[in-house]
């Protein structure tokens, strides 16, 4: 999935609207957003008017830095 919105990064927009987002995310639905936003926790999000939007670049940062390498030693608590 993330493969085709990198693909296609040149040609779509690079912000994502909340459905766009959990889809990239891998998530069941953008509720999930919705409660991390409450929440404080999730990736970062811009709001536009009453939107919000996901930048591809903040997606992408969450991602790596929720990343879990069991082959490390230095294990990481995840947030």
């Amino acid at each position: 999935m993330q493969d085709e919105f990198k693909k296609e990064r040149n040609q779509i927009s690079a912000n994502l609207n909340e459905n766009q987002a959990a889809k990239y995310l891998g998530l069941q639905n953008r509720q999930t957003l919705a409660n991390w936003r409450h929440l404080r926790k999730g990736p970062a999000y811009c709001r536009v008017g009453r939107r919000i939007v996901y930048r591809l670049e903040d997606l992408d940062t969450y991602l790596s830095t929720h990343r879990i390498d069991p082959e490390s030693s230095n294990v990481a608590s995840v947030r």
